[in-house]
């Protein structure tokens, strides 16, 4: 979940499509919820019938979470099935998601290894229209920053680890037209950012080594953020 001013409607669209796997429903089903708990708790019928003072409590939390969605969803593609990429991304963005989150790595700085900037286009020609958002776990990173902003990214996002001039690289990301941030592991400090930070469009924070899906969250994620 990335915070951001930019607001966009949830929906429930598209959800009992054949084509989307089982996380992919999980996701779309997730933001179903999400909408159908907001629509309630905002709804007039619901406010003129007098709720209980539970839902009310309720209720008043939700506002609190959700004043005017100010924030952004961000699915991982990872969690595709890549024979119908198209299809499961197009329906996760018509459930409600607002961003394509793009994770690129390299079987060097990770040891793992997934996709490049040709699936990135290969969206973009499908048509998906939404913010393409590309974590790059690579190193070194400068030499394919220009390729995935040809290729359709919205946001490019780096590890500092995988640059020797972080502030190099993040306007070499802003010269294409990208916006550009950096992407803290669970042990590097916030300080990294300290001279930076008026070329940071985003930051993202990871609660697990990066690498692999499936791990267990790392609580210190929260102090940081």
């Amino acid at each position: 979940v990335t915070s951001s001013a930019a607001k966009a409607p949830l929906s429930a669209g598209a959800l009992c499509r054949p084509l989307l796997t089982d996380t992919m429903k999980i996701i779309a089903l997730a933001l179903a919820l999400l909408a159908a708990q907001t629509a309630a708790f905002r709804s007039p019928v619901l406010r003129s019938f007098g709720a209980s003072r539970r839902s009310t409590r309720q209720a008043s939390r939700m506002e609190l979470i959700l004043p005017e969605k100010d924030f952004l969803i961000a699915p991982s593609i990872l969690s595709a099935d890549f024979a119908t990429l198209g299809p499961e991304v197009a329906n996760v963005m018509a459930a409600g998601a607002d961003v394509v989150h793009f994770d690129v790595m390299d079987n060097h700085y990770v040891p793992n290894l997934t996709i490049g900037p040709m699936v990135c286009k290969a969206l973009r020609n499908y048509g998906i229209e939404q913010p393409i958002d590309v974590h790059l776990m690579v190193s070194p990173v400068d030499r394919i920053i220009g390729d995935f902003a040809e290729a359709g990214a919205t946001y490019i996002t780096f590890h500092p680890e995988a640059s020797p001039h972080v502030d190099r690289t993040l306007q070499l990301i802003k010269s294409y037209g990208c916006k550009a941030g950096v992407v803290l592991n669970p042990a590097t400090s916030l300080d990294c950012c300290k001279y930076v930070m008026d070329k940071l469009d985003i930051i993202l924070l990871m609660s697990v080594n990066p690498g692999f899906g499936g791990q267990s969250f790392i609580p210190a994620t929260l102090d940081k953020a």
